[in-house]
């Protein structure tokens, strides 16, 4: 009788285990592009814990001017609060958490692409805005909310630049165009992923924020030895007036790795210092982002048609002959 228990029984016990290693092995870093079935943005952890380009002085606390995020949140990696970045503000569309956190690592690898380009992080302010959730998908009025506290706050905390490295698929574009040009109304410069797509490329299917007056639009590029290359993955469009007008390296870029169970409220926690390679618009657009942050600490009362100008003199030429911002 025992051994034809065991006969019945143990078929569900492997089901079960071959069903929770399925679900871990499917809970990386998705798109964040609305397209996330059909591209997985990758993130390989490194041991290198070296991130020289933001060390820098913490001796001077003011603020020039300060950038917002939406994201999947971020979190407090040795490295930036080391590097003396200021998490100033954490607004949480998603769980109410009070304090920052980032149960995906989206948010935390772009933070620290966007800071490494810049010489003195402690006079930037940073506020981020969690729309996306530990999958890393956003509903539209969580987007659209974020956008109206960044729309209300820009003045109050001089808010120069919003990183948004996701899209939202929605008939709801009309709203969404509105208030992004509200707040580009404001000064501020807006950054925005391109998307990822293989499916999709070359075709007319529509994701927004896409390519409006209002917003940077930048898309993913690898380099070899021949020069820059768009990325397969990195979206495009049949009409050539909609293609990114920037353009940045989107693969097997390093930055800062999450923990994505931590939570603030934890006793006796220690902060990892990991370190991953990501790969995806996302990066791409963050990457840019971190350019323009650098551009603004020189001058931080530059406009939207100026911080253009110079990102137009300081870019490379693709192979395909596409601006290039920043290096590989």
């Amino acid at each position: 009788m025992k051994a034809k228990y065991l006969t019945v029984i143990w078929p569900l016990i492997l089901t079960v285990i071959v069903f929770f290693v399925w679900i871990y092995s499917s809970s990386g870093l998705q798109s964040g592009q609305g397209d996330s079935g059909r591209f997985q943005e990758e993130i390989r952890v490194s041991s290198q814990r070296d991130f020289t380009a933001l060390a820098t002085s913490t001796a001077n606390r003011s603020r020039n001017f300060s950038v917002a995020i939406l994201d999947s949140g971020v979190y407090p990696h040795p490295t930036l609060l080391n590097a003396g970045v200021n998490i100033d503000s954490f607004v949480d569309y998603v769980n109410g958490f009070l304090l920052p956190y980032d149960d995906n690592g989206h948010g935390t690898a772009s933070v620290g692409i966007m800071f490494e380009s810049v010489s003195n992080p402690s006079c930037i302010g940073l506020f981020v805005l969690k729309v996306l959730a530990y999958d890393n998908m956003a509903s539209f009025s969580k987007v659209y909310s974020a956008c109206e506290w960044v729309l209300e706050n820009a003045d109050r905390y001089n808010i120069r630049l919003m990183n948004m490295s996701l899209s939202v698929a929605s008939e709801k574009e009309s709203e969404l165009r509105e208030i992004l040009q509200k707040i580009a109304m404001k000064n501020v410069i807006i950054v925005t992923a391109a998307g990822n797509s293989i499916n999709d490329s070359h075709t007319d299917v529509r994701y927004i924020p896409e390519y409006w007056e209002s917003v940077i639009l930048v898309g993913s590029v690898f380099h070899d030895e021949k020069g820059y290359h768009i990325s397969p993955f990195s979206r495009r469009w049949v009409d050539p007036v909609s293609q990114p007008e920037y353009y940045a390296v989107g693969e097997n870029v390093m930055s800062l790795a999450t923990d994505k169970y931590y939570r603030a409220e934890e006793e006796d926690y220690q902060f990892r210092n990991e370190h991953i390679f990501v790969t995806g618009t996302s990066f791409a657009a963050a990457g840019v982002s971190g350019v323009v942050m650098g551009l603004l600490e020189r001058d931080p009362s530059a406009s939207f048609d100026q911080i253009k100008l110079k990102l137009i003199d300081i870019a490379t030429v693709s192979v395909e002959g596409v601006r290039v911002v920043g290096g590989s």
